[in-house]
């Protein structure tokens, strides 16, 4: 962590840099991304609840700007088509998903049944560029 040196003092307050403010923010994005790979990790360690936790490798691929979506479908192998024809969907719709596009709540939560996944893991936590 770098240096951050207050430009003033009181009993009740302190006063940062824009510079340092930001240093510090971003520290803290950095432990929170931290803290949810070992979560991770710790969960990797239970076998026999490996089919609802993803890797480390896979956390990160998440955390480094991969779809949820197309993670958790790589894992319980499934291919782009398979998972496509589970949903009703043509394959370039769920590609669309994998990609970013936009995903209503209701097939949000088809795709969760569909992966054998809580819907919150489906939602993207990669850390902002």
């Amino acid at each position: 962590m770098t240096h951050i040196k207050p430009i003033s003092e009181t009993p009740e307050s302190v006063t940062l840099s824009r510079a340092d403010f930001e240093a510090m923010i971003e520290e803290l994005e950095d432990a929170e991304d931290q803290m949810a790979v070992l979560r991770d990790c710790l969960l990797d360690e239970k076998q026999e609840s490996s089919k609802y936790n993803l890797s480390m490798a896979d956390t990160m691929r998440i955390i480094d700007g991969a779809n949820p979506i197309m993670v958790w479908r790589e894992k319980r192998g499934l291919s782009v088509r398979e998972l496509a024809d589970k949903l009703g969907l043509r394959d370039g719709d769920l590609e669309a998903m994998e990609r970013g596009g936009a995903v209503s709540s209701n097939l949000l939560h088809k795709l969760a049944q569909a992966l054998e996944v809580f819907t919150d893991q489906l939602k993207h936590i990669a850390a902002a560029p």
